[in-house]
């Protein structure tokens, strides 16, 4: 998996346990995670276990943009109300089609 192996590269070098997830969410129907990495000192479903990486994976012919962002932000949070440490959480897009100009612009500004 990419995370594994190349996320050092990207300066996130805290990687531990990858996999996906499903999360429920009262606002919508539930959400299919496609990649979550937790920190080398958290286990999966442990209390408190810190969030590093949260990442949505898309083979389409359309361009990832600023709404998949929100989405991984909005998941970082329901994640928070469970008990889960996501302050230094990155989000990661894979994108077959690219990226919005929209979404370009926002990791230029950080």
């Amino acid at each position: 998996m990419w995370t594994r192996a190349h996320a050092a590269e990207t300066g996130l070098d805290d990687i531990g346990h990858v996999g996906t997830t499903q999360l429920a969410c009262r606002d919508h129907h539930g959400h299919e995670v496609d990649v979550i990495a937790l920190d080398r000192a958290s286990l999966p479903r442990g209390k408190g276990a810190s969030v590093t990486l949260l990442g949505e994976a898309k083979y389409t012919a359309k361009p990832r943009g600023i709404a998949d962002l929100r989405r991984l932000e909005h998941i970082a949070a329901l994640l928070a109300e469970r008990g889960y440490r996501t302050s230094g959480t990155a989000y990661a897009l894979f994108s077959r089609a690219g990226f919005s100009e929209e979404l370009r612009g926002s990791a230029d500004r950080g």
